[in-house]
């Protein structure tokens, strides 16, 4: 079952297993640790070693499945989105009177809220501990035997403002007690400075539970992925945000520029198979260049520290798996593959924080008829985008600044997250092409639609289909569209240095009143404008509707008259580049006369 359908159950637990990533901590502390590895039975092995087994009672549709935050592993195994309640008996290492560390990956459904991981008593004075989860915040509390200290992290606020409450996302939450104050991390973040004031834990002989509460209620819709407890105070460096915390391991290991192939920079061996790991994490303290050697296989890619690591060189970076997709993940930082990328099966793009980008400055191709998914907050930017698919769920796709044929874009299917007039994932085309090379029927209300809420009033940010190359050149530029068979005819032609047929639709970067997407404003567009004059719906740019309201009228003769004569856009034009002759203007002026007086004709 896929993440979407399986975020459709509600009240319920899943537990997702590990796979290999980093580990980022010595396990000395740790007193337990359910990795959830199984893919079958009703029991959680401790691999800490402790003995803490935890045990699944499975009731509705609970099952396992594949879904982790750590994709794609063949080997990943989880609980399917079911009611189901696991729980871990009482023990005394797990009851600490100091120190300690309860943390897990978690991810919702929905936004209802619920308890995430609890050791809090059943009945009687405040005692024991839990995170919990509810109006986009998480909490994190323990109670000394009177009262409960709570310190709070609220998604999109405070230093958390940069991390998105989303359905279907997965995040890192650890509390961290000690004697002085409770501290509550998310993504590695803290809200250090407040917290809650700490105290002397009061024991308890609750089980500790995943996902509700000993009671038997506040259960929460949505998955658990790697739960650990420690007899210690993690740093933020230590914790399982880091990486899974199964074995084995393979990281970039060295602080420096380097070679791919060079064994001596990787802990854990070189990465270089299908379902291969390869983790860009701690090592750097300043910015990183890895060089590809040769060409390199992987399965999945970790980008996760602050200095940017680019993956740099001439050979070819293949993303392939014997099973689940590809994937390519930013847990934090802005980071770069500038060496060719070849996609060998589908493959999820995740950039989880909002301000991190990651950025494909080289060609992305496949010879597989693999599909890219974007997903997380933040930015993907291309070179271009040539691949069967592509998946907007969140966050912006962005095409770099090029204007050439080799900026163009060419999909079969484009799916932006969202519906009409209320889109949530982004195409930024820059200053480039687009070709939507669709088979079936045509998704040209779609296009438009998309590209009118990008549009947004003129102020071209919005989501679905925009430019910020537009939105700098307000007065001169927009994204012109059109099906293939108007421009060209039923037998199709070249577009953007690319050989389309007759079904495609086109859409360019270009002049405002471009019409026929010819890189000019001529008498040409002025006739197409003229053909739909008056209409109030129905109508696209091809027909000379140039502000995307369905409609031609005098504010779309008014663009057109603004950039009659010009060519296609630069990205800063001189102002006497859009100004018209004024014996232009006159002629263009009589012409609207005509066709206004010929409606007035045609009424009576």
């Amino acid at each position: 079952m896929s993440k979407r359908q399986s975020a459709q159950r509600s009240f319920c637990i899943a537990i997702t297993v590990g796979c290999s990533f980093i580990a980022p901590a010595a396990l000395a502390e740790t007193r337990g640790l359910w990795l959830a590895d199984e893919g079958t039975g009703d029991t959680i092995t401790d691999s800490s070693g402790h003995g803490h087994t935890a045990t699944v009672n499975w009731f509705g549709s609970g099952q396992w499945t594949t879904d982790s935050p750590f994709e794609p592993n063949s080997s990943n195994n989880s609980f399917n989105y079911g009611p189901s309640e696991v729980k871990v008996n009482d023990a005394p290492d797990l009851n600490p009177a100091g120190n300690f560390t309860i943390e897990c990956w978690v991810k919702y459904s929905n936004l209802s809220g619920g308890y995430i991981l609890s050791k809090r008593n059943t009945s009687g004075a405040p005692s024991g501990y839990f995170i919990e989860f509810g109006g986009n915040t998480f909490s994190f509390l323990t109670g000394n035997g009177s009262s409960y200290s709570a310190t709070y992290a609220t998604l999109g606020s405070g230093p958390f403002a940069g991390i998105t409450p989303a359905v279907d996302t997965w995040y890192h939450v650890a509390g961290v007690h000690t004697e002085l104050e409770n501290i509550l991390y998310v993504n590695g973040i803290s809200n250090l400075g407040n917290g809650g004031g700490g105290a002397v834990i009061a024991g308890n002989t609750a089980p500790l539970t995943f996902g509700y509460h000993a009671t038997g209620d506040h259960y929460f819709a949505g998955g658990i992925d790697e739960v650990r407890f420690s007899d210690t105070a993690l740093t933020s460096s230590e914790l399982g945000w880091n990486g899974s915390l199964a074995s084995p391991t393979v990281k970039w290991a060295t602080n420096g520029d380097g070679t791919w192939s060079s064994a001596g920079n990787w802990q854990g061996g070189v990465p270089n198979a299908a379902d291969a790991v390869a983790n860009f994490t701690d090592a750097a303290t300043s910015n990183i260049v890895v060089t590809l050697d040769a060409p390199q296989i992987v399965g999945a890619i970790n980008f996760n520290n602050p200095n940017r690591y680019t993956l740099a060189g001439i050979s070819t970076l293949t993303i392939d798996t014997t099973g689940a997709d590809g994937a390519i993940n930013v847990l934090q930082g802005n980071h770069t593959i500038s060496a060719p990328v070849a996609l060998n099966k589908n493959t999820v793009v995740t950039v989880t924080p909002l301000a991190s980008t990651l950025t494909l400055s080289s060609d992305v191709t496949t010879g597989f008829g693999a599909s890219l998914t974007k997903a997380g907050a933040g930015n993907l930017e291309m070179k271009n985008i040539r691949l069967n698919q592509l998946s907007i769920d969140q966050g912006t796709v962005k095409i770099l600044q090029n204007g050439a044929d080799s900026g163009t874009s060419n999909v079969q299917t484009l799916t932006i997250a969202g519906s009409d007039d209320a889109w949530t994932g982004q195409l930024d085309l820059t200053n480039n092409s687009l070709i939507i090379n669709h088979n079936g029927s045509s998704p040209i209300t779609t296009v438009a639609n998309q590209i009118k809420s990008g549009y947004a009033g003129g102020a071209w940010n919005g989501n679905g289909i925009s430019s910020s190359s537009v939105a700098a050149n307000l007065e001169t530029s927009a994204l012109g569209f059109a099906e293939a068979e108007d421009l060209m005819g039923a037998g199709g032609g070249s577009f953007g240095g690319v050989a389309v047929d007759g079904t495609a639709i086109l859409i360019r970067f270009t002049r405002i009143g471009d019409a026929n997407l010819d890189g000019k404003v001529t008498t040409a567009d002025f006739n197409q404008l003229a053909g739909s004059f008056g209409a109030t719906s129905g109508k696209i740019w091809f027909n000379g509707d140039f502000n995307y309201s369905g409609g031609v009228d005098s504010i779309d003769f008014g663009y057109l008259v603004g950039n009659y004569g010009a060519s296609a856009p630069v990205l800063a034009p001189a102002l006497g580049s859009v100004v018209p002759e004024p014996t232009l203007i006159s002629a263009l002026g009589v012409g609207m006369l005509l066709m206004r007086a010929g409606r007035r004709r045609n009424r009576r």
